[in-house]
């Protein structure tokens, strides 16, 4: 079974996925039947079991891997959306240990920051990825609200890469 990524998805499987979720969000069971009613997609269906959704009793429910294709995409639009001024899209890091979006990284040492909203510490290898040290010392010098904005999404960014 393949891991799915929000870009590797077709529309149908992608209506699919925020289908099922709405269903479980109004507490309606997510039968084969409803589904080919509201979506009109079994393909996308067959596509997405056993990775992104689960079937029990002809009821189909999210994966862990399902919530987090979905919490992705909300921090992606969220990102869009809640900056207007932006002249483009900001690139939105997800944790490396929980996979929840990451809007704030606090640091606590030189070698690790505490991720927001999730709460985990990740440790920085400054000495295998020196790009963590030079954004640390740039946001400190940074008075600029913009430029420090996109310090902190860099050092995201960074931290993220040096993750996987």
């Amino acid at each position: 079974m393949t891991e799915h990524t929000w870009s590797d998805l077709t529309s149908a499987q992608r209506d699919t996925l925020v289908t099922i979720a709405r269903l479980e969000r109004d507490d309606i069971p997510a039968t084969n039947q409803r589904l080919t009613e509201l979506v009109d997609d079994s393909r996308a269906l067959k596509d997405l079991l056993g990775t992104a959704i689960t079937t029990e009793q002809d009821t189909y429910t999210l994966t862990n891997s399902g919530h987090a294709l979905l919490r992705q995409h909300q921090a992606r639009l969220t990102s869009i959306l809640g900056h207007p001024n932006s002249d483009a899209t900001v690139a939105v890091p997800f944790c490396p240990q929980c996979h929840a979006p990451i809007t704030l990284l606090s640091p606590r040492d030189n070698t690790s920051v505490r991720a927001t909203p999730c709460g985990c510490h990740l440790e920085i290898d400054t000495e295998r990825d020196p790009l963590y040290e030079t954004l640390t010392d740039a946001l400190a010098l940074a008075h600029n609200r913009d430029a420090r904005t996109h310090l902190r999404q860099a050092l995201q960014l960074t931290i993220a890469r040096g993750e996987q």
